[in-house]
């Protein structure tokens, strides 16, 4: 054989090799598959992502869509219980491991978690309790402590949480260690601070023992109680607003001399970054764009990382964590709120109700949020939680609230 032959035999030897091999491993490689359960009647469509596997479960007329913790292996369902009961379609999808999901029940187009619905319709119960293999989440406030006007659910509290409330004269910091303290800032009562807000693990506020003008701001430490003073040359005005924060930095703007300044939380500095002529900035969608100082003065600009402008849905307010969209739909004196897989802009899981869509926090996959007197939070594995009431929240909507992890 020439030299010529041998080298396009081996050629073609090797293109047969990485079909075949590529062939053989499909299977292991899939990132999508669909296949059908309860006898056709359910169609599957299985992804996997970086982070997680996503689903959708469809009969025909309703939709269900989820996720889950990453896994190994494809065709991860070996069993639906599904059941039309009333004006609900449920499922309670069951895994080849250890994976779990909460019962899903759809109406009117919307996925209702077995927790958001549990005890008001018998039937639905009744299909919760016939599931062997379902193990109910506990959803107790547990034990009270009431200290001052708050009442503090310990139980409730994760072990590695801190949380911080504004009182009117300063901060109020929670866990399940000291359970509650008050650090005081001010020699007076605020009952309104334009001029605070929280990011991460830090409080921020202005010097509000002055009356008209100030040139310090207070960052306080929740976790340890630490508090740090910057000062600024210039006198500042109390006719401002934060805009906002995003990585580490706090947008100010100084309404009487349109500028704009950032207080940077890492390593505790104050700079003037935009005025009438330079613009200033604003955070949208991700990123950061220029603006005119007119803009933030006629209109109040604010912003954070979370929340996003998108003519596709067009709530309230719209939030993008971790490939979901949080939306938020007024209803009355609430607001209903609703999770949306990035995947599917059409599929909607209610979650709960609130009263109050300034004041979100997002902590890893806890959701906390004000309803009425109550900070609560909601985690889809273990449910809707009360941790704190305090009547001044249903009173006085200028309140803040932050939670951290450590």
């Amino acid at each position: 054989m020439s030299i010529k032959n041998l080298f396009i035999t081996l050629i073609i030897l090797l293109l047969t090799y990485f079909m075949l091999k590529t062939f053989i491993f499909i299977p292991k490689t899939l990132s999508e598959v669909e296949y059908s359960l309860n006898g056709e009647q359910l169609k599957v469509f299985e992804k996997k992502q970086k982070d997680y596997i996503y689903y959708e479960i469809s009969d025909g007329k309703e939709t269900f869509a989820f996720k889950t913790d990453k896994a190994k292996g494809n065709y991860l369902i070996k069993e639906i219980i599904y059941e039309k009961i009333d004006d609900y379609t449920c499922i309670y999808p069951i895994f080849k491991n250890s994976l779990t999901i909460d019962i899903l029940c759809n109406k009117n187009k919307i996925t209702y978690p077995y927790q958001t619905i549990k005890g008001k319709y018998k039937n639905i119960d009744n299909f919760k309790e016939n599931i062997e293999t379902y193990e109910d989440i506990k959803t107790d406030i547990g034990e009270n402590i009431k200290k001052d006007s708050i009442t503090i659910y310990k139980d409730n509290i994760k072990s590695n949480a801190y949380i911080a409330l504004e009182s009117y004269k300063g901060l109020y910091l929670i866990n399940k260690k000291d359970i509650l303290k008050e650090i005081e800032l001010f020699d007076k009562d605020i009952y309104k601070k334009e001029l605070s807000t929280f990011y991460k693990n830090k409080y921020v506020v202005a010097d509000y023992n002055k009356n008209y003008t100030f040139h310090e701001y207070y960052i306080l430490d929740i976790k340890t109680g630490k508090k740090t003073t910057i000062a600024n040359d210039e006198e500042m005005n109390f006719d401002s607003y934060i805009m906002g924060v995003v990585e580490n930095k706090t947008y100010v703007f100084d309404k009487n001399n349109k500028e704009q300044y950032t207080i940077n939380l890492k390593n505790n500095t104050l700079n003037k970054v935009g005025n009438t002529k330079s613009g200033i900035n604003y955070y949208v969608n991700g990123k950061l764009k220029t603006i005119s100082s007119y803009d933030a003065l006629n209109d109040k600009k604010t912003f954070n990382e979370y929340k996003i402008e998108n003519e596709e849905l067009n709530y309230y307010r719209v939030d993008l964590v971790n490939e979901d969209y949080y939306i938020y739909e007024k209803d009355g004196d609430f607001y209903n709120v609703y999770k949306v897989p990035k995947e599917n802009k059409n599929l909607k899981t209610y979650l709960f109700k609130t009263t109050d869509i300034e004041d979100i926090v997002y902590v890893e996959n806890d959701i906390y949020f004000i309803y009425q007197n109550q900070i609560n939070y909601y985690n889809e594995k273990t449910g809707l939680k009360t941790i704190i009431k305090n009547k001044e929240l249903e009173y006085n909507k200028a309140l803040k609230f932050n939670v951290y992890y450590s």
